[in-house]
């Protein structure tokens, strides 16, 4: 078993994080007087940033801290959200907890908004959902 040299593998991390950070819009990044705080060894809690950072609106917070997925989807399904603001609202608190934490491997708000739109204009053609699953967001862990 070959191992990776110390050097490399931290220039291959440091180019995924800067991948990563490049896929965060420039609208949805914290001020980077609050992120230097967020350190390896800080002992801040970070619960409270999405609330306090001004980067969600009043109904992105609604829509990500007073619904579960069940309560989403009938929401969706009844056109009193579109799938295109649950998906952005989860996006953005994504892109908080990343900036927070490191905790994303791929990042794919792009992907995730471009089908919300596909959702929201499958529905308002068709009068019904795409199936059962219709526009919530979702995030994979996968095990290693």
């Amino acid at each position: 078993m070959s191992t990776v040299p110390t050097a490399e593998w931290q220039t291959l991390a440091a180019s995924k994080r800067a991948a990563n950070y490049s896929k965060i819009p420039e609208s949805w990044r914290l001020p980077s007087s609050m992120t230097s705080q967020f350190t390896e060894k800080a002992t801040i809690s970070v619960l409270d940033v999405p609330r306090t950072s001004g980067l969600l609106s009043e109904k992105e917070l609604d829509l990500t801290e007073n619904y579960d997925a069940t309560e989403l989807l009938a929401l969706m399904a009844s056109g009193q959200a579109k799938s295109i603001d649950v998906v952005t609202a989860f996006c953005k608190r994504a892109a908080i907890a990343q900036q927070c934490v490191n905790c994303l491997t791929e990042i794919m708000f792009d992907e995730a908004m471009a089908r919300a739109k596909e959702c929201d204009e499958y529905l308002a053609k068709n009068g019904k959902t795409m199936g059962p699953l219709h526009g919530l967001p979702i995030s994979l862990k996968v095990p290693f």
